[in-house]
């Protein structure tokens, strides 16, 4: 419980930090390259809440998971490592999306793999040379391929709200840390409605160009 809470302050801290520094620009502002290309949510911290709706009502599960370099077990969410590409004006806007691809077998169980397409816009803020805050918000979309069976396939949608901590190691080269929330929207499949939410903390990294 106590590691839920403290991944909440971290994410309220962050989106608050992200938000104020829309607000002022220092020399600092220019984004350190006009494309990014960048490895996310390699590991990390995520509870993952889902909730199937019942004619006798709405069921909710929850889980907390650590992962290293693939999706967590338990349930599952939107934290599938993942390529992204995004373009970042001298502004601060930027445009950009995301590719993920995955596969788990199980013994006795049906496998499973997995496509994540996300889309977002953000801002790119840099008060410092070393560091900057990159607040964006988009839409992250799954969908799983379970087993032979299409009727088990599943999707899940979220309006996904993160804040990456960019630090600037070197020209052109980022490590992050990124707070974010994963807001299910929609999904499921046609036997059942599912909205999956996730909210977490990970680590990537980018290459600024």
């Amino acid at each position: 419980m106590a590691m839920v809470k403290a991944l909440s302050q971290i994410w309220v801290m962050a989106a608050s930090g992200g938000l104020c520094l829309l607000a002022a620009r220092s020399a600092h502002a220019a984004p350190p390259g006009e494309w990014s290309i960048a490895v996310e949510r390699l590991f990390g911290l995520s509870r993952v809440t889902s909730e199937i709706e019942t004619p006798s009502g709405d069921v909710s599960t929850t889980a907390t998971s650590i992962s290293i370099f693939t999706s967590f077990s338990g349930l599952r969410g939107y934290s599938t490592p993942r390529l992204a590409f995004d373009y970042l004006a001298r502004s601060g806007v930027t445009f950009g999306g995301a590719v993920g691809y995955e596969t788990i077998s199980f013994d006795g169980g049906a496998d499973t793999s997995a496509w994540l397409l996300a889309a977002r816009v953000g801002y790119f803020a840099r008060p410092s040379a070393g560091f900057g805050i990159w607040p964006r918000v988009g839409l992250t979309h799954v969908a799983l391929d379970i087993g032979d069976d299409d009727d088990d396939d599943e999707t899940a949608t979220a309006l996904t709200l993160e804040v990456p901590l960019v630090f600037l190691l070197g020209p052109g080269v980022g490590l992050t840390l990124t707070p974010h929330a994963d807001i299910g929207i929609a999904g499921g499949n046609d036997q059942v409605d599912r909205t999956t939410t996730e909210l977490g903390l990970q680590f990537g990294g980018n290459v600024f160009f």
